[in-house]
């Protein structure tokens, strides 16, 4: 049973530290272990050829979605332990998040400004947001699939409906730095976002408070 594992990313360290050569020999690869016991019970060796950013699971832990800072996003069958699909061109340059919905009919994806959503069956693009100014460092999705939050490079938090395409919120300049970030929990009442300005914020996330009184994604915490 899949749900039995945990996945770990292993790469490189930023170009900036590394030299030439040893950047030739590097090996990205995601390792399979087992929950109890920590041990490894397989790997997708060589799974990109450059810095794996971000994974997510599908509901029925049959299949994971990879990304990385090249152009490549890449779904594995966990089951057969083998690539299912790779869609190439999807960005210009690095893709960093990636989210599945609960029922596992889109999966989307944050690159350099854009976020996209695709069709899980289909591996088809269905809708593009131009979301932020700067690169996407991480997506999360409230429990019924509504609303898609997404934090960046820009120092912005914005929350989308997902059924309207449109966004429904902006939060600008709370954080001080990059937002690396951001969870929702599961009964979809708050919201959290880490930063580079070592700061862990928590936000209101009642979209029935909003209709009240309008204190929507105002910070609980920080």
């Amino acid at each position: 049973c899949v749900s039995q594992f945990f996945f770990l990313m292993i790469r490189r360290p930023p170009r900036s530290t590394q030299s030439r050569s040893s950047a030739a020999s590097d090996v990205y690869k995601r390792q399979v272990l087992d929950f109890e016991s920590r041990t490894q019970v397989f790997e997708f060796k060589d799974a990109h050829d450059s810095d794996i950013h971000s994974f997510a699971l599908s509901s029925d832990n049959k299949y994971l979605i990879s990304v990385a800072y090249g152009n490549f996003i890449k779904i594995w069958d966990l089951e057969k332990r083998t690539l299912e699909y790779t869609i190439e061109n999807s960005y210009a340059l690095a893709i960093y998040s990636v989210v599945i919905t609960s029922d596992d009919k889109y999966f989307i994806t944050g690159g350099i400004g854009d976020i996209k959503v695709w069709d899980f069956s289909t591996k088809e693009l269905v809708h593009t947001f131009e979301a932020h100014e700067r690169l996407i460092t991480g997506l999360a999705l409230t429990s019924d699939n509504k609303y898609l939050a997404s934090v960046s490079d820009d120092m912005n938090l914005k929350l989308w409906d997902l059924s309207s395409k449109e966004v429904v919120k902006v939060k600008r300049g709370d954080h001080k730095s990059y937002i690396f970030s951001v969870l929702i929990s599961e009964d979809n009442r708050y919201l959290i976002t880490t930063s580079a300005d070592q700061t862990v914020k928590l936000w209101n996330l009642d979209i029935q408070e909003q209709q009240r009184n309008n204190n929507f994604l105002d910070l609980v915490m920080a």
